[in-house]
């Protein structure tokens, strides 16, 4: 039996190319009709491939008070503010949520640049119109002010009239699984019952332009461990996870989705862009969250799968270096082929899609994949759709900055 500081997952949501609604978006992967589009380079001539979230209508949404406020704070014609607060909201009906309760919720948000996309897109379109010269702080000043985190916490907060806790959380593509932790020592520690975890990420320009020059991107496909691969493809997402105690659900009335176990984490600091691979720490990782809780088998593990040449590399070699010292044989999938590479939003976009897949006992195969030359891990990876039951589910993640956690999760 568990006891009441157990972690339940009660409420998800996900916005990406793939839809705005959880069930649109499963169709859509489940039939593979998810692909990318172009988006313009900030001189509005060149242009770069991303998978786009769909048109958001806010007015379905908010009420028009809500709306001037977000128009009177600079971020009405923000896509990554739009997606975070639609996401909030979509997930509190998901898990039933009534509304008057949320003065005691806590809210963490997983993100990579609060504001920034707003930022650049004005300074964008004032060179445009004037001189970079002509430009003043009186231009740009509510979007400087937008790029502090804690401004994002007051305005969300006001939004939905959230009282308790709030954090932001930035560790690259590990940000949203370091939130759900952080989430769930609130519960666990009874600091809180009812902890909304949100992620975003608008594919910018200027993401794509720093992580072009760092040999990340791809203009084809995403080939997760595929001897073909050549980078990535950014794409635009939103989610969020409701995470509460079994006590404060029990209160409610309301089925959970999920259990959310525990995670492990490392910070490695050899470069900012590559992991130490004479260290093992990715492996130890994934070992030490199986040996920590007992865990004799794990039904399904999504790493990060970038589609990187190198990265993909050192993820396989990491993940079958841990299965030999568990004896592990979980099926592994990638989610990236079907909604893009996420940035900040990533983890948490692809938690969703995992806890989706608990749910409905199928695994969604890696799409482009064809003939792989990570060896290692070969016989686990998963080609077809396949379904089966999944009692455990790992994702993991080794990210810029030295951020690498793996999270556990088990089915009701």
């Amino acid at each position: 039996m568990f006891n009441i500081t157990n972690v339940m997952v009660t409420g998800t949501s996900i916005l990406c190319s793939a839809g705005t609604e959880l069930k649109d978006v499963w169709n859509n992967i489940s039939e593979f009709r998810t692909q990318y589009e172009s988006r313009n380079l900030l001189n509005n001539i060149e242009s770069f491939p991303v998978y786009k979230t769909p048109t958001i209508n806010v007015e379905q949404w908010f009420s028009d008070k809500q709306i001037n406020y977000i128009e009177e704070i600079g971020l009405l014609e923000d896509l990554d503010f739009l997606m975070l607060v639609v996401s909030i909201k979509k997930c509190l009906i998901n898990a039933s949520i009534n509304p008057d309760i949320c003065s005691h919720a806590s809210l963490i948000i997983a993100h990579e640049n609060l504001g920034v996309a707003s930022l650049l897109n004005k300074i964008n379109n004032l060179s445009l119109l004037k001189q970079p010269g002509n430009i003043t702080f009186n231009d740009l000043k509510q979007e400087f002010y937008n790029i502090q985190s804690f401004a994002h916490l007051f305005y969300i907060s006001k939004l939905f009239g959230i009282e308790g806790f709030t954090l932001t959380v930035n560790n690259a593509c590990a940000s949203g699984s370091y939130a759900i932790e952080v989430g769930s020592q609130l519960i666990k520690n009874k600091k809180s019952n009812l902890v909304i975890v949100a992620a975003s990420d608008y594919a910018h320009p200027t993401e794509y332009l720093w992580l072009k020059e760092k040999g990340f991107c791809s203009d084809d496909q995403i080939r997760p461990f595929d001897k073909k691969r050549s980078g990535t493809i950014l794409g635009d997402g939103a989610a969020c996870i409701l995470l509460e105690s079994e006590e404060h659900l029990n209160k409610r009335g309301v089925d959970p989705q999920c259990f959310y176990i525990g995670s492990e984490a490392f910070q490695d600091s050899w470069r900012m862009t590559f992991p130490d691979i004479t260290r093992g720490s990715y492996a130890s990782t994934i070992t030490k969250l199986i040996n920590t809780y007992k865990i004799k088998s794990i039904d399904l593990l999504v790493p990060h799968a970038t589609g990187s040449k190198l990265w993909d590399m050192y993820e396989g070699k990491q993940i079958e270096t841990a299965l030999k010292e568990t004896n592990i044989k979980p099926n592994i999938t990638a989610f990236k082929p079907y909604v893009g590479h996420t940035l900040g939003a990533s983890s948490l976009l692809e938690t969703v899609l995992l806890i989706e897949c608990m749910k409905k006992s199928i695994i969604l195969p890696i799409q482009n994949l064809e003939e792989t030359d990570v060896l290692g891990i070969k016989e686990n990876l998963v080609l077809n759709k396949k379904s089966v039951k999944i009692n455990y589910a790992m994702k993991t993640v080794a990210a810029y900055g030295g951020f690498t956690i793996a999270s556990l999760y088990k089915s009701i």
